[in-house]
C-alpha cells in the first residue's frame, strides 16, 4: 500500500513540475513576444520620424531652389545688379570651397548664395550654389540646394536647371552647318589691291594646297578629325578619338567651293535669279586670288536699300547682338582668354584700336566681332600678321568707307562684312574652315516668360533630388 502511495505522489509531483515548466515557458515566450512587439513599435516610430525629417529636409532644400529662382529673376531684371559669378583660376573646380560649385561641375563659373537673405531656415544648414558653363551653355544655369538638419542628421539635395535668358539659334550657314565661305559681304567688291588670297573649299595651288580635304573618313591637310572617323588622317592632319570628319572639308564632287558670297546682288532684270553676268558685275575680285573658287550671291530687286543686319542674320541667325555681347562680357569676367583652358570663344570689341593678336585654334575657333561702336568712324585694321581661327565680323553699317586695308593676316574661317568691300588684307590669306560653327554657343528653345528680355525659366525634366 505504501508503495502505491509513493508512486501516486511521485506522479503528482511530476505533473506539477511539468505544469510549472510549461507556465514558465509561456511567460518567457510572452515576454519575448512583448519585447519584439515593443521593438517593432520602436522601429515604426523611428521609420516614421525618418520619413518626417527626410520630407522636411527635402522641402527645405526645395525652398532654396525657389528662393534662388526668385532671386535670379530680380538680378536679371532692369532693377537688379546681376550675379557676381566667381571663377578663381578661370574656372571653379568641383565643390571648391571658394565658390561652392554644384556637384559634378568642373568647368563652370559659380556663385554661392548661401548667405543671401531669405535662404536660411531654422534648425537647418542650407547651402545654395549656382553654376553656369559659359562656353558650352552660356544661357543655362544649374541650381543645387543642400539642406542638413543640425540635430537630427536629416539631409536632402535638390537640383534644378534654368534658362538665364533666351538665346536664339545660330544661322544655318551659307553652305549649311556653319560652313561659310572665306568672304561673306553685304554688298559688292571692287578694286581690291595688294596680293590677298581667299582659299575656298577644295582649293589647290600655293598657298592653298594645305587646305583640309576629307573623303570617306580620311582627312588630309591642315585639319582636325574628331568624332567617329572610320578612316585615318594623313599629312599634317590630327586624328582625335572616334570622329565623323565633320571638322574636315569634305569633297562632295561639286568641285572648288565658294570663295565670295554676297548677300545683296542687284537682280537687274528682276527675274528672281542671278546670271553669271549679274554676279560678275557685283563681285569683282580685283587682285584677290580666289583660286578658281565660285562667286555666289542673293538677288535683290533694283533700288533695294542695304539692311545693316543682313550679314549678321545670315551668320548668327536669331541670336541678337546684345545676347552675343553678354556672352563675351561673361567670358571676360570669368577670366577666359586665348591662353586659358578652355579658351575664350567670343570677343566683342567696342574699341577702335587695330587688332594684332592671334586668336583661336583649329580645335577651339573663336568669334571676333568689331561692333558698330568700334566701326563708328572706321573699322579697326587686322594687321601685324596675326593668325586667327574662326569668324571675324565687321559691323560697317552698309558704309564701305569704314573698311580699311589691313596688312598681313592669316584667317582660317570667314570674314564677314556688313557693307560693300574695296579693301582687304594686302598680303593676307583667308582659308575656308568648316569648324567655325563650334565657336557658337549651344542655344535651347528661347524662353517664353514675361517680364524682361532676360527671361528666367525652369527647364522641364531637369529637377532631381537625391
Amino acid at each position: 500500500m505504501n508503495n502505491k502511495r509513493n508512486i501516486v505522489a511521485t506522479i503528482k509531483a511530476q505533473y506539477g513540475a511539468a505544469t510549472l515548466f510549461a507556465s514558465l515557458m509561456l511567460v518567457i515566450l510572452s515576454s519575448i513576444a512583448g519585447i519584439y512587439a515593443s521593438r517593432s513599435v520602436l522601429f515604426e516610430q523611428k521609420d516614421s520620424n525618418n520619413q518626417y525629417w527626410a520630407t522636411q529636409a527635402n522641402e527645405v532644400a526645395q525652398s532654396g531652389i525657389e528662393h534662388a529662382i526668385a532671386w535670379l529673376k530680380f538680378q536679371y531684371s532692369s532693377s537688379g545688379s546681376g550675379v557676381a559669378w566667381v571663377a578663381p583660376n578661370s574656372y571653379c573646380s568641383q565643390l571648391d570651397d571658394r565658390c561652392n560649385c554644384p556637384t559634378g561641375f568642373t568647368n563652370a563659373r559659380c556663385f554661392d548664395m548661401s548667405n543671401q537673405s531669405g535662404v536660411s531656415v531654422s534648425n537647418y544648414t542650407l547651402k545654395v550654389a549656382l553654376a553656369n558653363d559659359i562656353i558650352r551653355s552660356p544661357n543655362i544655369a544649374v541650381i543645387e540646394s543642400r539642406a542638413t538638419n543640425t540635430s537630427d542628421n536629416a539631409s536632402a539635395t535638390v537640383t534644378q536647371k534654368i534658362y538665364l535668358f533666351a538665346l536664339g539659334a545660330a544661322g544655318s550657314g551659307l553652305q549649311g552647318h556653319g560652313k561659310n565661305p572665306p568672304l561673306v559681304i553685304n554688298g559688292c567688291t571692287s578694286d581690291i589691291k595688294g596680293n590677298p588670297v581667299a582659299c575656298p573649299r577644295n582649293a589647290t595651288g600655293s598657298p592653298c594646297e594645305d587646305q583640309c580635304d576629307c573623303s570617306d573618313g580620311t582627312c588630309t591637310g591642315l585639319c582636325t578629325c574628331t568624332g567617329s572617323c572610320p578612316g585615318s588622317c594623313s599629312g599634317n592632319a590630327i586624328c582625335q578619338g572616334f570622329g565623323t570628319c565633320e571638322t574636315c572639308s569634305c569633297n562632295d564632287g561639286t568641285g572648288v567651293g565658294t570663295a565670295i558670297n554676297s548677300l545683296r546682288i542687284t537682280d537687274t532684270n528682276s527675274d528672281g535669279s542671278l546670271s553669271q553676268s549679274e554676279i560678275d558685275a557685283c563681285l569683282d575680285p580685283g587682285h584677290l586670288d580666289i583660286h578658281d573658287g565660285q562667286t555666289t550671291g542673293t538677288p535683290v530687286p533694283p533700288g533695294t536699300e542695304c539692311n545693316p543686319d543682313t550679314a549678321w542674320t545670315a551668320i548668327f541667325g536669331t541670336m541678337t547682338k546684345d545676347q552675343v555681347k553678354k556672352i563675351s562680357d561673361a567670358q571676360l569676367a570669368a577670366g577666359l582668354s586665348q591662353s586659358s583652358t578652355p579658351k575664350r570663344s567670343v570677343y566683342w570689341i567696342d574699341s577702335g584700336s587695330n587688332w594684332h593678336d592671334d586668336l583661336g585654334t583649329a580645335v577651339e575657333p573663336a568669334i571676333l566681332i568689331f561692333s558698330a561702336t568700334s566701326c563708328s568712324s572706321s573699322c579697326p585694321k587686322v594687321n601685324g600678321s596675326p593668325t586667327i581661327y574662326g569668324t571675324v565680323y565687321f559691323d560697317s553699317q552698309c558704309d564701305e568707307t569704314k573698311m580699311n586695308g589691313w596688312g598681313g593676316a592669316e584667317i582660317h574661317g570667314s570674314v564677314v562684312v556688313e557693307s560693300d568691300l574695296a579693301h582687304i588684307t594686302a598680303n593676307g590669306r583667308i582659308h575656308y574652315n568648316p569648324n567655325t560653327r563650334s565657336a557658337f554657343p549651344n542655344a535651347p528653345t528661347p524662353a517664353t516668360v514675361g517680364g524682361t528680355g532676360n527671361n528666367i525659366q525652369r527647364i522641364s525634366g531637369s529637377w532631381k533630388d537625391f
